[in-house]
């Protein structure tokens, strides 16, 4: 196991079922998806009505990048200002919890319905990317795992995408049960830090990445790329999966949506998601993952895998590409609309 500062050239940037059961449940599942969306901008925070003019050009062009299979992003991005999540009914385990699948050879979802984990297995190990909440760590990541036939003692490493207590409050008990090492940027440590919002137990400070850093175990090497915005220090990735014997690169977008309206948030993800993509599109990523669901689909992906379609996770660098645009754009039509 090693950490390795990212080479030159690198650094320049900084719910429902997936499958498991009847044909209902997964349709439940999609559907979910949208409400999420739908509930994030319900409760939005501060966000301003639509305007009654037609819309900024750049928002339709947005949209029409977006098409219908980034609509989700579209959506949360370009017509609202500022949301946050709808709070989860813990006691209510058939509101969040999802069955573990198989997404390629080498990397599984481990997530809920509404909030994502990926776990990616090396020859010498598993790294998971975000930990969930603390009530979901168990059920979700360590029960999957076992599922899934993987053993959740062999976590070594814990990339936390962002600061925010879905993405990092089932670290802890991953750091003090398997010794697994906790990785988030320099940002976001001070970001976890310093919340007040969440309640789950936070990890102890551990690997700190200072705009970007090479993770490596085994023979995998993932990037992790400091991309701020969502947050002052999101981690997005790039790494290899493998589908038989074809291997692809996932370009995994560490935060979507805006919980502020400062000019720092929205120039930050702006420019945060035209240098991901430049990077994704050196490195030839044709596999767009986020860390909810409802961005790239996951369960719909998944129950087409299950039905024996070929690799439909790999759904090309363009739409990559696409998707990063979308984001850049709609955060240029933020700061347009609020510091004109």
């Amino acid at each position: 196991m090693r950490e390795r500062p990212a080479a030159a050239g690198r650094d320049g940037l900084a719910r429902g079922c997936p499958g498991r059961g009847s044909g209902l449940m997964r349709k439940q599942a999609l559907i979910g998806g949208v409400a999420l969306v739908a509930a994030m901008m319900a409760t939005a925070i501060g966000a301003a009505p639509a305007p009654a003019s037609a819309p900024d050009p750049k928002m339709r062009s947005a949209e029409a990048v977006a098409g219908k299979d980034l609509r989700a992003l579209y959506e949360v991005l370009c017509p609202v200002d500022v949301v946050h999540p709808p709070a989860e009914n813990v006691a209510d385990r058939a509101s969040w919890y999802s069955p573990p699948a198989k997404a390629f050879d080498d990397l599984y979802y481990v997530g809920q319905q509404g909030v994502s984990a990926w776990a990616l297995k090396t020859d010498e190990g598993l790294i998971l990317i975000d930990a969930l909440f603390d009530y979901s760590v168990g059920p979700e990541i360590v029960d999957g795992l076992k599922a899934l036939g993987l053993d959740p003692a062999t976590i070594r490493y814990v990339v936390v995408t962002h600061g925010h207590g879905d993405h990092y409050g089932g670290a802890r008990y991953l750091q003090d049960t398997y010794g697994a090492r906790v990785v988030a940027s320099r940002k976001d440590w001070d970001v976890i830090a310093q919340t007040t919002r969440w309640t789950d137990p936070k990890p102890r400070r551990d690997i700190v990445v200072d705009g970007a850093m090479d993770l490596a175990l085994g023979r995998t090497v993932i990037s992790l790329i400091e991309t701020p915005g969502h947050t002052p220090g999101t981690l997005s990735l790039l790494f290899p999966v493998h589908d038989g014997a074809e291997r692809h690169v996932a370009a995994l977008w560490g935060g979507t949506a805006f919980n502020t309206r400062t000019r720092e948030q929205y120039a930050g993800m702006a420019a945060s998601a035209e240098r991901f993509a430049g990077l994704a599109r050196q490195r030839g990523a044709d596999v767009w993952l986020s860390n909810h669901p409802v961005f790239d689909d996951t369960f719909a992906k998944i129950a087409a895998e299950r039905k024996g379609a070929t690799s439909p996770f790999v759904t090309g660098q363009a739409t990559v590409q696409r998707a990063l645009k979308v984001a850049a754009q709609c955060s240029r039509v933020a700061l347009a609309r609020d510091y004109p």
